[in-house]
């Protein structure tokens, strides 16, 4: 089903523990959190964040990418007694906003910590060098991070310390703190954020989103399950043959596999609404900046990554790749005032856009786990019975 590669890209990450003064430290007076960005005591020494990120954010990025990303974490750790391998922050500011500038908490950790830990033997030149990921981790109890663009930080001996780095609170719990961190390296490999709302993409014909646009269908929304095939698409973490790209006139019926679990059927079946000069590639266009408009059906179960989910069933994704960033994908909803969470077709279940001209129904399951989908109501040409990927 899937092109497995030869040997996954290795992406080093340097991790920097930073503890942020708690109230009542004197000295930090550039330093006001409320609610959830209150800084607490650290909850996770060093090494049991290196255990952390080994194990649930590195293996979670070999499944979901079809073994195409492995990111190697190095938790660069505060040897003093009683820290547990982090760092004072000396540079201090509010969340919002204040943490990539030359005087802030990256650049604190960047400068300042990476200088103490080569000058202590704790990690060598050539590993600043030749890192381009890095992210802070400190000790809020927050349940949000944010990243940053490609910045420049002049480090030892002035090495081109080249980053997309992310700040993320350690979170109330390890669920939590890495939910965060998986999101927000999507965001350093430039894949964009699919949260907003109320929601700004406007599906033409279709019923207006009152709330967040994807929601927890998707890692790079709500911190949570697997990533979708929209944004597997734009990684490039899905074969040839995954896919079945057809124009939004099509009619047929198609056995669309679990996305956390591939059994031989086509992974989604992509409708544009553009013309098409090759209906039926194997392939779609990259849904990069441009023109490319359409709808994603994927089979979405409660197994894998996706554990978490709301429900299962047939998600129908509307989405239009001009937007770039801003919220370029929707999960249609099917009735006014619907909740993303319940935006997900049930056996028997319809979805049409008079507008758009496409009708989508789940008619059920196959014998194999996959969702058995029926487009623009006709009964299907031989051809189209049986679509499976390689």
């Amino acid at each position: 089903m899937l092109a497995t590669p030869a040997y996954a890209t290795n992406k080093e990450v340097l991790v920097v523990l930073m503890e942020r003064p708690r109230f009542g430290s004197s000295g930090f007076t550039t330093c006001g959190f409320l609610g959830q960005n209150d800084p607490v005591a650290p909850r996770n020494s060093a090494s049991t964040w290196q255990t952390v990120l080994d194990q649930q954010v590195t293996t979670y990025y070999l499944t979901e990418s079809n073994n195409a990303v492995n990111w190697q974490f190095k938790v660069v750790a505060n040897p003093q007694p009683g820290t547990n391998g982090w760092w004072p922050a000396q540079q201090c500011s509010a969340y919002s906003g204040g943490n990539f500038g030359p005087t802030n908490l990256v650049a604190d950790a960047a400068h300042r910590v990476l200088n103490l830990a080569h000058s202590q033997g704790l990690i060598s030149a050539a590993e600043i060098a030749n890192t381009r990921n890095f992210i802070v981790i400190d000790n809020r109890q927050t349940d949000q991070g944010q990243s940053d663009g490609v910045s420049a930080y002049a480090v030892t001996l002035l090495l081109p310390f080249i980053v997309r780095p992310s700040v993320v609170g350690e979170g109330s719990s390890n669920q939590t703190g890495v939910g965060v961190i998986r999101h927000e390296l999507g965001n350093q490999l430039g894949l964009p954020e699919l949260y907003s709302g109320p929601c700004p993409l406007v599906e033409p014909g279709g019923i207006v989103a009152t709330d967040d646009c994807y929601g927890g269908w998707d890692m790079a929304a709500f911190n949570a399950n697997g990533f979708g095939v929209y944004e597997r698409m734009l990684a490039g973490w899905l074969s040839p043959k995954a896919t079945t790209f057809e124009e939004q006139s099509w009619s047929g019926t198609i056995s669309v596999s679990p996305l956390e679990q591939p059994n031989g059927d086509k992974l989604a079946l992509i409708l544009s609404t553009e013309s098409l000069l090759q209906p039926g590639s194997p392939l779609p266009p990259s849904p990069g900046p441009g023109t490319w408009q359409g709808y994603i059906l994927e089979c979405r179960r409660q197994i894998g990554d996706d554990a978490g989910l709301p429900s299962g069933g047939v998600l129908v994704t509307y989405f239009d790749s001009t937007r770039g960033g801003n919220a370029p994908a929707l999960a249609v909803r099917t009735v006014p005032q619907e909740r993303w969470r319940d935006a997900i077709l049930k056996p028997g279940n319809t979805y049409s856009n008079s507008t758009l001209g496409v009708r989508v129904t789940y008619t059920g399951d196959a014998p194999n786990g996959s969702c058995v989908v029926s487009v623009n109501g006709r009964r299907p040409h031989s051809e189209d019975k049986v679509i499976t990927g390689a």
